[in-house]
């Protein structure tokens, strides 16, 4: 399939697609049970405007780590057949340290990255994980994570660049595997349950008494979870989270592509 033939996907379009999926998320999270927080840039859209910033084109949730591996082991044996779970437990290409959420009825190439078989538009799914308490070990756990996270990051993007051929594809597959596994080890050293501060990302602490409640907040017509302390989890996040972004800051973080499929059995197509 070349190129022009694609149907690449505006903005909107890949919007109302993540907004599918986090419904699916929600339906399979209120079976198991399970509890699920707006995250990031997704719970400060709908804090600050009910819903999608003009330029976001991601969603994001966190789940606590004592309910997340549930999650990971029994969503794609509940989700419908447009949805499908990728984690790097179900994908041996797989180099993140969370899950994704795709729509299968479309195919995503993130630019200057390693293709993933079966990558398409998505919502991001992170565990809720403990700290240490002492300030040091905290900075320590932070820089560390960081280093890991950056090391995998710039390992993709330097395999894309300067090795692209499939004689790499077995060090390649066994070298991220090995640091996103050790990312988990590191991150679940410390329980989410019994932890004073938690982490719903790598480089942020969060205190406990953010997350011990639910409020609802509107994202796009409809409500989701938030934590209750939202406020001060913003405010640890991005400062002034209320004050308006500049033009010049209005863009996404990502770089991709996205495009629809016509049939779930099609095979990969040409990178756009």
């Amino acid at each position: 399939m070349v190129e022009q033939e694609k149907k690449i996907l505006s903005l909107k379009e890949i919007q109302i697609l993540e907004l599918e999926i986090l419904r699916e998320i929600v339906r399979v999270c209120k079976i198991l049970n399970i509890t699920y927080y707006l995250t990031h840039g997704t719970l400060k859209g709908a804090v600050t405007c009910k819903g999608f910033r003009p330029w976001d084109d991601d969603i994001d949730i966190i789940i606590p780590r004592s309910q997340y591996q549930i999650f990971l082991d029994n969503f794609n044996t509940l989700c419908k057949s447009d949805y499908q779970l990728l984690s790097y437990e179900t994908r041996r290409d797989y180099y993140y340290s969370f899950a994704k959420v795709v729509h299968r009825r479309t195919k995503l190439r993130e630019h200057n990255l390693l293709a993933i078989e079966g990558l398409g538009v998505y919502v991001d799914v992170f565990p809720l994980d403990g700290m240490p308490d002492n300030p040091i070990k905290i900075w320590w756990h932070i820089s560390w994570l960081l280093f890991l996270v950056n090391l995998r990051y710039y390992s993709v993007r330097l395999y894309k660049k300067k090795y692209p051929g499939k004689f790499s594809i077995r060090i390649r597959t066994r070298l991220f595997r090995f640091l996103v596994e050790y990312i988990e080890k590191q991150r679940i050293r410390y329980n989410e349950k019994n932890s004073r501060y938690l982490a719903s990302g790598i480089n942020r602490k969060i205190g406990r008494e953010v997350f011990t409640g639910i409020v609802k907040v509107t994202f796009e017509g409809a409500e989701y979870n938030a934590p209750a302390g939202y406020h001060e989890y913003l405010k640890s996040l991005y400062g002034d989270y209320e004050k308006p972004v500049p033009p010049d800051k209005q863009r996404s973080n990502h770089n991709f592509t996205a495009w629809r499929i016509g049939d779930l059995n099609e095979q990969e197509g040409e990178n756009p």
